[in-house]
């Protein structure tokens, strides 16, 4: 039988009543001694000096003060790393530079407070002084924000009153960095080192003073500290010249080279006209690619470059701004535009405003900036649907992903044409339907919309106007411009992705091919189709049955080696032979078989020594190289000399 514990009553009260008791002294006893500790005056805890960290209200400085002229003297201390190198007993000291530098402003707000832009350097000995009164204005702090702002912010004991100006002077040092950014060092080789120990330690220096540069943005302000030279002459030109004998020529003062070697930055839109901020960097990179085309378009309409840019560019963006993923250009009259805002900083209202009075002259009467901000600050473009049945449009947001909702909508102009009527332009203001005319197909006529891809938007139509589009790119594709041609495939293929058509819309509307020879059509083609590849099985065969027809189409010039004279062609012809072999077509194959076999069976089938003998085919300042080349091969040593000595007369006199 287990035992068992029994406690009386009595006991068991009395325990009760002593836990209570324990339990409400250590209760009194923590009261009591936070009142004490609330009564005593500790020793507070040290403080250290404040550093402002907190992120101001913007990451732009203000626009109450504008720079109007820097100078700025530098000493970067190089002796550490130049003691190193001749083998000189040193500390492995951090390279530094110490300077100081003076800013002349104007101020256009009344302020109490400076920003400037200061990222790793200790900063010291600010003084701001009135130019119109010499007088004085006291400094009483100045604080260092250590976030993503890079804040120097200095606080002055009275404040800078509107339309005076002032000089505010530095003093500053830091490290010298060896990550590429702000002052960084770098290291040639020399054979033998020229460095003259004695005037390093005894701290002799240079002094260089350069001339004032223009008013530029401080972001292309470049400087460097070498054992380099400058040349003697004054002024240092370049000139790139369409005949010269040699690669290159360092003439005094002008130094020539081939225009091959021939290469250029966004010079004038960027460093002769910069934008206020980096998110319209568009301004630079972008606008200046899109007028080469219309500039080369210009001086040589043959090369068709133009048509091209649809592939280069338009297309592109197209795929990308689909995505909702994509992101808007920013949250010319271009010489009017760099006339007016050289050596200043613009945005791209200056833009709209320059573009505005071309406009204006030519008698239009389209507000250019309303027209263009939704196509700049929003993301994407739109799809243009069109019903020819009852003459409706509307406009939206043209995403893959077609379940995403989206209320964007744009300024649209529609340049718009049937088989009977000619070009006209309806503009598009809102995302509401609307009935217009121009789009009503009364006979059954086709309406063609955005002709030549004027418009940075997509267009879709209701399915009989699509039949009839198709229809009459099978009977005369040259009815529409080969722009259109091109669209009306790529539209196609786009809208069968977004699931807006059907895919067997996309494919009828290649049907025409085989009467196609223009580019831009097939390359469009071609590039649709690889997702087809990608995404289906055993596609392959259909495409080659499609390129088929191109590919026979060219077979004249192919056969025989030829090049057509059309710019187009040429393009086409190096498409269809690169699609129809790579996929397998017989004709094809059995074409770069033989002309293969020939290559190798003969000894004179390398025109280029001929070619040699002709300017008009090769340049004379290209011969020697031809040459040259042609016997740097083994194979070509023999063919080389032959020809030199068969033609020596004619080659000694060039």
């Amino acid at each position: 039988m287990p035992k068992t514990s029994v406690m009386s009553k009595a006991i068991a009260a009395a325990f009760v009543v002593l836990t209570a008791s324990v339990i409400g002294g250590i209760i009194t006893m923590i009261i009591l001694y936070k009142t004490e500790i609330a009564t005593m005056n500790p020793t507070p805890r040290p403080t250290r000096p404040v550093t402002t960290t907190a992120l101001p209200p913007v990451m732009r400085l203000p626009r109450n003060l504008i720079p109007l002229s820097y100078k700025v003297f530098l000493t970067p201390h190089l002796y550490t790393r130049i003691i190193e190198e001749v083998n000189v007993t040193s500390p492995n000291q951090t390279l530094e530079f110490f300077g100081n530098s003076t800013v002349h402003f104007q101020c256009v707000e009344r302020t109490s407070t400076i920003y400037l832009k200061s990222m790793n350097l200790a900063v010291s000995d600010g003084k701001v002084t009135n130019e119109n009164t010499n007088k004085m204005i006291g400094v009483s702090a100045m604080k260092t924000h250590t976030d993503d702002t890079n804040f120097l912010e200095i606080h002055l004991k009275e404040a800078l009153e509107e339309g005076e100006s002032y000089s505010l002077s530095l003093s500053f040092k830091g490290d010298i960095s060896e990550q590429l950014d702000g002052m960084y060092v770098s290291t040639y080789v020399e054979g033998v080192p020229e460095y003259e120990v004695s005037n390093i330690i005894d701290s002799e220096w240079k002094f260089t003073r350069f001339h004032p540069t223009p008013k530029m943005s401080t972001y292309l302000f470049a400087f460097t500290v070498s054992e380099f030279t400058s040349t003697p002459s004054k002024h240092g030109h370049q000139i790139a010249l369409p005949d010269l004998s040699p690669a290159a020529m360092e003439n005094w003062g002008l130094v020539t080279y081939q225009e091959g070697s021939l290469l250029y930055e966004e010079g004038w839109f960027g460093n002769l006209v910069t934008m206020k901020w980096w998110n319209e960097v568009w301004l630079n990179e972008g606008f200046a690619t899109y007028m080469s085309f219309f500039a080369v378009d210009h001086v040589d309409p043959t090369f068709q470059l133009k048509e091209l840019n649809i592939l280069a560019n338009l297309h592109t963006a197209f795929q990308m701004d689909a995505l909702a993923s994509s992101h808007p250009l920013s949250p010319p009259q271009e010489y009017s535009y760099l006339h007016d805002f050289s050596f200043k900083n613009t945005d791209q209202n200056d833009l709209w405003r320059a573009i505005q009075k071309a406009e204006d002259k030519n008698g239009g009467h389209t507000n250019v900036a309303q027209f263009m901000e939704p196509w700049t600050k929003q993301i994407g473009y739109p799809v243009i649907t069109i019903n020819t049945t009852n003459g409706e449009v509307y406009q939206k947001h043209f995403l893959f992903n077609d379940s995403a909702e989206s209320s964007l909508w744009w300024y649209v102009p529609i340049r718009v044409m049937s088989n009977t009527s000619k070009t006209s332009v309806v503009w598009l203001k809102s995302s509401a339907p609307e009935k217009k005319d121009e789009f009503l197909s009364t006979n059954g006529e086709w309406i063609l919309a955005n002709i030549n891809c004027s418009g940075y938007y997509r267009v879709n139509y209701n399915p009989e106007n699509w039949d009839r589009l198709l229809t009459q790119l099978e009977i005369d594709p040259h009815r529409f411009p080969p722009m259109n041609r091109g669209q009306l495939i790529d539209n196609a293929f786009f809208m069968a992705r977004a699931k807006l058509v059907e895919v067997t819309l996309a494919l009828n509307s290649t049907r025409f091919l085989h009467k196609e020879l223009d580019f831009l059509p097939w390359q469009l083609t071609v590039k649709n189709f690889e997702y087809f590849v990608l995404m289906f099985d055993r596609s392959e065969a259909y495409f080659r049955e499609q390129v088929k027809g191109l590919y026979n189409s060219l077979r004249n010039y192919t056969d025989n080696s030829t090049i057509p004279k059309d710019h187009s062609e040429q393009h086409s012809q190096l498409l269809a032979v690169d699609v129809a072999c790579s996929n397998g077509l017989p004709e094809c194959l059995a074409m770069a078989t033989k002309m293969f076999a020939d290559w190798m069976n003969s000894n004179n089938t390398n025109p280029y020594l001929e070619y040699t003998l002709d300017p008009d085919k090769i340049r004379l300042m290209d011969v020697g190289s031809t040459i040259s080349d042609i016997a740097m091969n083994p194979a070509g040593h023999a063919l080389a000399w032959n020809f030199i000595r068969a033609h020596w007369d004619y080659v000694s006199e060039q």
